[in-house]
């Protein structure tokens, strides 16, 4: 029996840019009438109405990746959802169930980037929430239970993500590139949110405020530290009491508070514009707006420290993190005056390395048979 391979695909490499780039070069005359289209509805109403292209890119994508003619698919899988199939039927399977995958992680206009920051504040609602129910039931004068662990390593786990998201904004915020002596350790890393001063836009002015704090409001470098020192309890459980964890919900909770009312969003800018006064009209979608079909416009000065040494077009698509948001009665609200700084690569490779929430599309397949790639090429010559 043949070996049965796998092949991953990133979900992203199924994503409007592609699908379009795909498009313009393999099909150059219907080009523009399929821009128009996709200028007036979102991508994923696209693909479902538009299921000959969509299993064409399908199909066109795999190949680029694993050759259909020496090579047989056996099954498809996304997430939970899995089938079987071969080479004539997996295009048309797949296109399908990508249409609704890319709505629950693109969005319904398959520009929102991978879910971050609001994957942390779910996780940390979820982590308060369960600590709230159990600590009742635990009893002050004994260890916690592993329950009551569990949801304290959530806790702890999300807030150090936190902490790398900080430290991501204040460098590019300095425009400085990581040392490894400020990023190696937890400590390490609060400990450089603590020093230089951000200086520049008043969004980021705030940020720094909020990590420093002032007489009437704990700074959240404080905070991400007191979390850290129960963590190394946690890492020991022997001496973790009731009384620690009370603490952990408490700081939890008071950081949750603060992120609600300024909070940076792992964004995705679609359009640049120039206007007549010299300022940038910038289009973007951030990672909560899976239900928003069209973007978030707002200006920046084009001197911005990102933008100034960039061509216009060279900026679609890229990655940004803009903020503040703010969170009113669970909706993602943008700020009317906010700021966006660009992501570096190699930053995000060095602090988030560890966290990829994208699903993967994976393709199993077998090779086919040398002596039926003989008979298949000989097939080929008669027909001719």
């Amino acid at each position: 029996m043949a070996e049965v391979k796998r092949l991953e695909i990133d979900l992203g490499d199924f994503a409007q840019d592609n699908f379009v780039e795909w498009f313009v070069a393999n099909q150059p005359d219907e080009a523009d009438a399929v821009l128009d289209r996709l200028a007036s509805i979102p991508y994923v109403e696209f693909l479902e109405s538009h299921e000959d292209y969509a299993s064409q890119f399908v199909e066109y994508l795999v190949n680029s990746k694993v050759s259909l003619n020496q090579n047989n698919i056996e099954e498809i899988a996304v997430g939970n959802y899995k089938e079987y199939c071969d080479n004539y039927t997996f295009a048309k399977i797949l296109s399908r169930v990508l249409a609704r995958v890319i709505r629950e992680e693109f969005g319904i206009s398959g520009y929102v980037p991978p879910r971050f920051t609001t994957f942390i504040i779910s996780h940390l609602r979820e982590g308060i929430e369960n600590l709230n129910k159990r600590l009742p039931r635990e009893r002050s004068d004994k260890s916690v239970s592993s329950r009551s662990i569990k949801d304290s390593c959530l806790i702890c786990r999300e807030v150090e993500n936190l902490t790398n998201l900080f430290v991501e904004i204040k460098y590019r915020a300095l425009e400085e590139e990581p040392k490894e002596e400020d990023i190696g350790f937890w400590h390490e890393r609060v400990k450089f949110l603590r020093k230089k001063q951000i200086i520049g836009h008043k969004r980021l002015i705030e940020f720094e405020n909020m990590l420093k704090g002032d007489d009437e409001d704990k700074g959240l470098c404080d905070v991400l530290d007191d979390i850290r020192k129960i963590r190394n309890k946690i890492a020991h459980p022997k001496g973790l009491l009731k009384d620690d964890l009370v603490q952990l919900v408490n700081l939890a909770s008071y950081l949750l508070s603060r992120l609600e009312a300024f909070l940076p969003l792992c964004s995705r800018i679609v359009s640049v514009e120039k206007s007549s006064s010299g300022l940038l009209r910038v289009g973007i979608y951030s990672e909560a707006d899976r239900q928003r079909s069209k973007p978030h416009m707002f200006f920046v000065r084009n001197d911005h420290p990102h933008i100034k040494d960039k061509k216009l077009d060279e900026l679609i698509n890229i990655d940004c993190i803009v903020l503040p948001f703010r969170i009113i009665k669970s909706r993602y609200v943008l700020d009317s005056h906010p700021t966006l700084l660009l992501r570096d690569e190699k930053i995000v490779n060095q602090l988030h390395a560890t966290l990829k929430t994208e699903r993967k599309v994976v393709i199993y397949y077998t090779e086919v048979a040398f002596d039926k790639l003989i008979e298949t090429f000989a097939l080929e010559e008669q027909e001719e």
